[in-house]
């Protein structure tokens, strides 16, 4: 008897890696994350299932993970590129397309899967900022990177002699009245005002149907922004996951 095959994702980002597994229905069932010199564990796999697997990277494999993939039970193994050999839903039209991050492809493909036919703009804020707008046909052009606010907090302490190295809040305003508030009001008020800044452009030059935040630090801006926002944390796994079946 033939066994039905599940699908997993992989998402390796800057900081860490994102593994999630999905059921037939196309929902996330279970989710681990691993630090990025951590290697992922055997045991969140079942050894008597087959798994077709979607992988998207900005960095380079663990060494036991390629073991990983070589001992699992695997029917189909992908990792993402922009090519011909792997069907995307949507048309990448990037002027270097073969330099385009994975996770940036993966979150729009996530985007067009769940919203097909909407204009989108992908805000995605991890340890970069991104910025992609998709058109209502599935055309991607091009967007923006920027440093993400724990890149600039970092920054501020290691390229300074007396700043202090502080966290992001979701309580924050304009004006510091001492060193790390002042820190505070520099780094998330000045990605707040970037944020809007992206989407008013994007408004005023295409018209969006929908602004989807995604990333960790999503989190801090999603009450302070107006439009037609959406918070899709899982976005680049329900991206790969939108790939994976395409492929099947």
């Amino acid at each position: 008897m033939t066994r039905s095959s599940q699908i997993a994702v992989v998402d390796y980002g800057n900081t860490r890696k994102k593994l999630a597994f999905f059921n037939e229905k196309g929902e996330i069932i279970r989710s681990y994350h691993f630090k990025k010199d951590e290697a992922i564990s055997t045991d969140v796999f079942d050894s008597n299932q087959r798994y077709r697997i979607a992988i998207s990277s900005v960095t380079t494999f663990h060494d036991q993970e390629t073991d990983l993939w070589e001992r699992l039970d695997i029917e189909s193994l992908i990792f993402l590129r922009n090519d011909d050999q792997i069907k995307l839903p949507l048309k990448v039209k990037y002027k270097s397309p073969d330099k385009l991050g994975q996770d940036r492809l993966a979150a729009l493909c996530g985007a067009y899967s769940l919203y097909p036919s909407t204009s989108c703009l992908v805000v995605d804020m991890g340890t970069c900022n991104t910025y992609d707008y998709l058109t209502a046909t599935g055309d991607y052009f091009g967007g923006a990177i920027s440093p993400g606010v724990d890149l600039k907090f970092s920054s501020l302490n290691n390229y300074t002699s007396a700043l202090p190295l502080i966290k992001g809040s979701a309580e924050f305003d304009f004006e510091g009245v001492d060193t790390q508030t002042s820190i505070m009001a520099g780094v998330m008020q000045g990605t707040l005002e970037e944020v809007k800044g992206f989407i008013k452009y994007y408004d005023s030059k295409y018209g969006l149907d929908r602004i989807i935040l995604c990333g960790g630090a999503s989190a801090y801006f999603k009450s302070k922004i107006e439009g037609p926002i959406v918070v899709i944390p899982d976005l680049v796994l329900l991206g790969l996951h939108a790939i994976s079946k395409l492929n099947e």
